[in-house]
């Protein structure tokens, strides 16, 4: 009876450092749980959401996944980086359409199923075609532009002013004022033809005077 007693005594110690064991694992790791949470949310206050490397939220969270698969915090927090991500995307959209797209990537990275990063990603890619396709033909109308100034620049150097027809200063700011009708351009050539034709003028009058004299 005694050496089942030491036995079961045995046993019973041996559960219990078990136990114990376990208590303590359980605790280490929920501190662990703990530190890390409280490091993510200072990350996550100042926006380090995936970078720099080695001290950003997307890891911290990682790490924490790592540690329990089923953290619920963690979790939660991966959907708060994509959030984050749209709505940094969506307070730089009006300034600069690639750096939103760049940001809604990085979200998507974390969370490629986010509707809202997704929604708003189609979006922006819409509005930068349109934009990219307006930035061209501005580019294209100016390169136009600036080559029919030059002409004129060339014309109105040979006091080709108004004449001959088809090659002169006053019919290329002309066309100039058919592409874009309000560059300034386009005035201060025609106000540079007039001065040209009233300094003519002065001096066919002094001219003349001076044969009368």
């Amino acid at each position: 009876d005694l050496q089942v007693a030491f036995e079961q005594q045995l046993a019973d110690n041996k559960q219990q450092a078990e136990l114990d064991k376990r208590k303590r694992e359980a605790a280490k790791k929920k501190a662990k749980i703990s530190a890390l949470l409280k490091k993510a949310h200072r990350q996550f206050s100042a926006n380090k959401l995936t970078s720099p490397g080695g001290d950003n939220v997307a890891e911290t969270f990682k790490t924490i996944m790592e540690i329990d698969p089923s953290n619920g915090a963690a979790r939660d927090g991966f959907n708060q980086i994509a959030d984050q991500y749209l709505a940094l995307a969506k307070s730089r959209s009006q300034k600069d359409i690639q750096k939103s797209i760049d940001m809604i990537d990085r979200g998507l990275q974390i969370m490629p199923l986010h509707a809202g990063l997704n929604a708003y990603r189609s979006m922006l890619v819409d509005e930068k075609i349109k934009q990219d396709a307006l930035n061209k033909r501005r580019n294209d109308q100016e390169r136009a532009i600036q080559a029919l100034v030059s002409q004129a620049d060339k014309q109105f150097a040979a006091k080709r002013y108004t004449s001959p027809a088809g090659d002169n200063a006053f019919e290329t700011y002309q066309r100039i004022q058919t592409i874009a009708s309000k560059d300034k351009r386009v005035q201060r050539g025609f106000e540079k033809i007039a001065g040209a034709y009233l300094k003519l003028a002065k001096q066919k009058m002094a001219n003349n005077e001076y044969k009368r004299s």
